[in-house]
């Protein structure tokens, strides 16, 4: 239990990661 809910706090983490990337990448571009 424990490891799949910080398996999802760290999935969370890169997608907001990937999410900041492309909203960067749009701004750039």
């Amino acid at each position: 239990m424990s490891c799949l809910n910080t398996f999802r706090i760290e999935n969370r983490q890169s997608i907001s990661k990937e999410l900041k990337k492309y909203k960067f990448q749009r701004v750039v571009a």
